[in-house]
């Protein structure tokens, strides 16, 4: 199964936009920057130490000066063939599909050479290649928080510093790093976006940067990069990555825990709410920290419902 990125909201495509983004810097002699092709295999870590397969995906970008493109192509080695890429604004173009298994993105878009073509903009016609090479760079570990940080995060304290701690990757590709992103689950908006080495396992959110009573996701992209400086597009840099993504719950509570409609009163409406959160099992109620919702963090809520705020 096949999907294209922008007709499917997903995780893994707001990933693959913001990856766009990091290569936005090239150093063109013309007003096309970057061009970019990129695997992406994206996982989902529901418990402590479950980290799970959840999508395959396939993403494209041209990064330009508004205006200077009318229609961005590109060219897959594979069977997906030569697609027409969307034009998000801005000057920058992307494209991408989502799979639901590796054999099926591998085949429409593997190894081998992609083509860009540009036309229809103040830059005129152009073409561009880079390669997905052959063996695939793959980062060597798939990213996982540990089981502490992952706990930590069902019901975090967002008025504290907190530190994400997780795994560390190496690849054969040439450049590597990790990048931590915090995004607000509803919509997606990032809130946190930072780059560190490869090498380094943690990650410190600083006080007062999440807001109370909100539900995020937070993700980890282990970032396998080849880059052509100066490469087509009339000198554009061509950037070639394999990603591995995984995203995780993240929930912050306010500072009176048992004040959970936020009114300011911890009253018996707060009781009913704890009712409802408990019977669907959800994590904003998980008092005692442990990953689960049983009988422990009803007494926990009492506690708190019994000092008040």
């Amino acid at each position: 199964m096949r999907d294209e990125v922008f007709g499917r909201a997903s995780r893994c495509a707001a990933g693959a936009v913001l990856l766009a983004g990091l290569a936005a810097g090239g150093s063109a002699r013309a007003d096309v920057s970057t061009y970019l092709v990129q695997l992406q295999y994206n996982y989902e870590q529901a418990g402590p130490a479950s980290v799970a397969p959840d999508s395959y995906a396939f993403f494209a970008a041209v990064n330009a000066t508004s205006g200077d493109i009318g229609t961005a192509r590109v060219a897959s080695p594979g069977t997906a063939g030569e697609e027409t890429m969307f034009d998000v604004g801005d000057g920058a173009f992307q494209y991408g599909e989502v799979f639901d298994n590796e054999p099926a993105l591998l085949d429409a878009y593997g190894p081998g050479f992609y083509t860009f073509t540009i036309f229809g903009g103040a830059a005129g016609f152009d073409f561009g290649d880079v390669a997905i090479n052959f063996p695939i760079r793959y980062p060597s570990e798939v990213p996982q928080f540990d089981a502490a940080t992952w706990t930590a995060m069902q019901a975090l304290d967002p008025s504290a510093d907190f530190t994400l701690n997780f795994n560390t990757f190496t690849t054969i590709a040439p450049n590597s790093r990790t990048a931590i992103q915090i995004a607000v689950e509803a919509t997606s908006l990032g809130v946190v976006y930072d780059e560190i080495p490869a090498s380094q396992g943690s990650y410190t959110i600083p006080a007062g940067t999440l807001s109370p009573d909100e539900r995020y996701t937070a993700l980890i992209y282990f970032i396998a990069e080849e880059v052509t400086p100066d490469a087509g597009l009339s000198g554009a840099d061509a950037y070639s990555q394999v990603v591995a993504i995984t995203f995780a719950p993240l929930t912050t509570f306010v500072a009176c825990r048992a004040d959970l409609n936020g009114d300011g009163l911890v009253d018996f409406s707060d009781y009913l709410e704890f009712l409802n959160l408990y019977d669907a099992g959800d994590l904003r109620v998980d008092f005692n920290g442990d990953g689960l919702v049983d009988f422990s963090d009803y007494l926990e809520f009492l506690n708190l419902y019994d000092a008040g705020c």
